[in-house]
């Protein structure tokens, strides 16, 4: 048996390490290679304009590994010009599988589209559409707090649901978010709120009634507004912006769509974060100067790894600014400890060590993620460790060296 010195050392290790992988390291790597898929989960229903009953559907990335807390949402809307695109595109799938291995429950969703561009290029056509696209948005929002409140399927936390997506869909959610006091719209605008939604509550018809549509933030890429007056009264929503400052489609700052002077006039993502700069808003710019429209994209389709690298990373640092993290309290011994590196992870029942000096000198103990000791023994044969029998999850994997105390400490998932 390990001393009770070393479990009482092994348990603060613990801590610190749950403390390091909640707080400084949220979302900077995948805790999981995997996650589970929920295919065409139905979010609410509404008439097209051309008079059409449809169903809105979504796609649910659901982490594969436990929580020991309920986990925040992320919901993201694919771009296409309010007439092209679906929940399948990757430049909004990339983002939902990532962030689904990181711990989030993530979901790209399908909202109402026109049949053509020739459908759009007309102002008020443009502005119900996006008027459409709006209402949609809001009950998928609404859709997670209900999903909560009934049997919360996805172990999720709706007080914080983080929404975005792509151009299109980026617009869709900033005016989901923003558009929602129906007297600072133009008086035609008004008018067409009225036509589709019915009143003018700003509420819509897509589904969910009764349940709340608050956000805790925005990943705005590529997107726009119809006008930065709807930031105002709403400083306390942060927005992350990522933008082309060459976009030819949406404005970086202030412009038409497709540069087409018959189309609203947007503010992009420049004026969106200068005006939450102004009211003293949380606001982060990604200011890119690449070809593409969606800049994390390549024209054939694939990805571009540099930008979306960056903005996954500028990503994770603004997620830690909007969902604050839990502090563990607790009394710590004062001994060096060092990452531990196992593969394969996600395991079975057998990891090998690696780049570990001295590696008989270590006693190893795995211990779930509240701390229960599982295996208290466990030394290296020939560079592997043999861990036992145990259920799916997260597991913590920690070795002291039994001449020196040193401690090491690694996150384990095991998949059977």
């Amino acid at each position: 048996m390990i001393s009770k010195f070393l479990l009482a050392l092994t348990f603060c290790i613990l801590c610190i390490f749950s403390v390091d992988a909640q707080c400084d390291q949220r979302y900077d790597e995948a805790i999981s290679d995997s996650f589970v898929l929920h295919k065409n989960i139905v979010y609410g229903s509404n008439i097209t304009s051309d008079g059409d009953v449809v169903d809105l559907t979504m796609d649910i990335f659901e982490p594969s590994f436990p929580s020991e807390t309920p986990r925040p949402v992320m919901i993201l809307a694919h771009g296409g010009g309010f007439f092209d695109g679906s929940k399948e595109m990757a430049e909004v799938v990339w983002f939902c599988e990532d962030f689904a291995k990181r711990g989030f429950v993530t979901a790209s969703i399908n909202y109402r589209k026109e049949a053509s561009v020739l459908s759009l290029i007309d102002r008020e056509k443009m502005i119900k559409a996006v008027i459409r696209a709006t209402e949609d948005y809001k009950a998928a929002i609404r859709f997670f707090y209900r999903s909560a409140e009934e049997s919360n399927p996805y172990d999720i936390d709706a007080d914080y649901i983080i929404v975005g997506g792509t151009s299109a869909g980026s617009i869709a959610a900033m005016h989901a978010v923003f558009m929602d006091e129906f007297y600072k719209l133009p008086s035609n605008y008004q008018g067409w709120v009225q036509e589709i939604v019915g009143d003018t509550t700003m509420i819509g018809n897509s589904g969910n009634a009764g349940y709340p549509q608050e956000v805790a933030g925005i990943i705005n890429i590529s997107g726009a507004i119809i006008s930065p007056i709807h930031l105002e009264d709403n400083a306390d929503i942060p927005i992350f912006s990522a933008h082309n400052q060459v976009d030819l489609t949406i404005p970086y700052a202030w412009g038409h769509p497709y540069q087409l002077p018959f189309l609203p006039t947007l503010a992009g993502s420049l004026p969106i974060h200068k005006k939450m700069k102004e009211i003293g808003g949380y606001s982060k710019l990604y200011a890119i100067n690449e070809i593409n429209h969606v800049p994390h994209t390549n024209f054939d389709g694939t990805k571009n790894e540099e930008v979306y690298n960056t903005s996954m990373r500028r990503i994770a640092d603004f997620l830690r600014y909007v969902v604050p993290c839990t502090e563990i309290t607790t009394d710590i011994i004062d001994h060096q400890h060092q990452q531990l590196t196992v593969y394969p992870n996600p395991a079975k029942n057998r990891v090998e060590i690696k780049g570990l000096p001295n590696a008989q000198e270590y006693i190893f103990s795995l211990m779930d993620i509240s701390g229960k000791v599982l295996e208290d023994r466990l030394i290296i044969q020939q560079e592997q460790l043999d861990l036992g029998t145990h259920s799916n999850g997260l597991y913590f994997l920690i070795g002291a060296n039994t001449k020196t105390n040193d401690v090491l400490t690694g996150k384990l998932i095991i998949q059977n």
